[in-house]
């Protein structure tokens, strides 16, 4: 019964590999977007020694940035080998979230929590983002995992892994010394909460391992603070209001419709008290670094996006999981002739479908079309003179080549667009007296949006 109880576990792993696997593969050599874009063309062609002391941006994910180098030397500048490092660590965070929660959690919920890690379709956009958000995502995870698994048994064998981790974690994304800054406090509250019971080895031994992540950053540390001071503030309004909250609920819900990933929320709080019971630590450390992100972005006034707290989806599946359980539980209590069992295979399966049509969506649209439009003009208009207008001016050069770079600060002219093209994105950037030369002097041909997220579109103009 146990070899076939290691199997079942073996299986569902195997099954959960394959699933994140395939639906990462699909679709990798979509066009890169604009934050891709700008790290191949800045970031790539520079030295191993220039990447590691090279942080004008918060673009650069130093780790990520020169891993994408070592897989373009080897297979050649395509958009998969860009990729290709992202590929592999967002294919694995599924898998080896189910190994671990289903010790503490059980084999449904982590299974299905899996599923759900797997499918979302912001979490396979970040394992097809040459950035580091999917290093962040399953590090974090592992980082959280060994740190509590230590802190419970004190098993010093977990100790090398769990620095492993936390450091390769915090090279992939700064951000991930809130991760690290939880399990501080966390472990410091242990400590304090527990009579004694808890050493100050608790605290402490995350605190050296933020010191020892934060000592790889050394070389652009003043960078950072200039970052800070003067080009941390607000951006293109991304900053603590409703429309975060919302990107939020569509990034941990994986439903980029609004109701259905409200509902989603709200079965998910409903299991975050299961999650408590059963793994107290893994919810309180994700809830301490979300808090101190936010905290962050307040105190300092620098801009947040959504995907800046990713590294919690692990937790927010996690609850969606034992969420279902409680509600097929409760249900069947109160309504005696409905099955346990028939709920849960019918709550998962809805969840699953909500989740399967964004992601649907997420594989037709693509993450920004500088790609396609560059193929649409090589088909439909060789030879025009094709204006690159916006923030995106230079990242559309990389697709089109010929394409004319007009900046922000640039002023289009009536002669300017006068029988040419115009390609541009991020229309909240655009000036007021260039958008008035645009609504003059041309018409919107064609426009490819974006999954993920308004802003995104890349917009083609026809001018007469």
């Amino acid at each position: 019964m146990k070899d076939r109880a290691n199997n079942n576990h073996i299986g569902l792993f195997l099954g959960l590999l394959a699933l994140s696997a395939a639906l990462r593969i699909y679709r990798i050599n979509q066009g890169l977007w604009y934050d891709e874009l700008f790290a191949c063309l800045v970031f790539l062609p520079m030295s191993f020694k220039q990447i590691i002391s090279s942080a004008p941006y918060p673009n650069n994910h130093i780790l990520y940035t020169m891993l994408a180098k070592i897989s373009e030397y080897f297979f050649g500048p395509h958009e998969w080998a860009f990729r290709l490092p992202s590929l592999l660590l967002g294919g694995m965070t599924a898998p080896l979230f189910f190994l671990f929660a289903r010790k503490k959690c059980g084999d449904f919920i982590a299974f299905v929590s899996g599923v759900f890690l797997a499918v979302n379709y912001w979490q396979v956009s970040f394992g097809q983002d040459a950035r580091g958000y999917a290093g962040l995502i399953l590090f974090s995870m592992l980082s959280q995992i060994f740190y509590l698994d230590w802190l419970e048994g004190r098993e010093r064998k977990k100790l090398p892994w769990y620095f492993l981790f936390s450091v390769l974690g915090c090279y992939f994304h700064l951000y991930f010394t809130f991760v690290l800054a939880g399990q501080f406090l966390f472990g410091f509250w242990k400590r304090f909460s527990t009579g004694g019971k808890a050493t100050v080895w608790s605290f402490l031994v995350p605190l050296i391992a933020l010191a020892a992540s934060l000592s790889l950053y050394l070389p652009v540390s003043s960078q950072l603070f200039e970052y800070v001071d003067i080009r941390g503030h607000r951006l293109d309004n991304q900053w603590l209001d409703a429309a975060f909250v919302k990107n939020c609920a569509a990034l941990f819900s994986g439903s980029h419709l609004f109701w259905p990933g409200v509902l989603l929320s709200l079965v998910s709080c409903a299991g975050a008290y299961r999650v408590l019971k059963n793994w107290p630590g893994i919810f309180w450390t994700y809830l301490i670094s979300m808090t101190l992100v936010i905290a962050f972005t307040w105190g300092f006034h620098v801009f947040i996006f959504a995907r800046f707290v990713s590294f919690a989806m692990p937790l927010y599946c996690l609850c969606l999981g034992a969420g279902i359980e409680v509600t097929a539980g409760t249900a069947s209590r109160a309504v005696p002739f409905l099955r346990k069992k028939i709920l849960l295979a019918v709550l998962s399966l809805a969840i699953l479908l909500v989740m399967s049509l964004s992601l649907a969506r997420y594989h037709r649209l693509g993450k920004q079309g500088f790609k396609d439009a560059a193929a649409y003009i090589e088909k439909n208009h060789s030879g025009k003179t094709v204006l690159s207008y916006g923030n995106s001016a230079i990242e559309f050069t990389y697709y089109y080549g010929e394409a004319i770079p007009v900046r922000l600060d640039g002023i289009l002219k009536p002669m300017d667009v006068t029988g040419n093209l115009v390609v541009a994105a991020f229309p909240a950037s655009w000036t007021r007296h260039n958008m008035s030369v645009l609504d003059e002097h041309c018409l919107p041909e064609k426009i490819w949006p974006s999954a993920l997220g308004e802003g995104l579109e890349v917009y083609l103009f026809s001018c007469h």
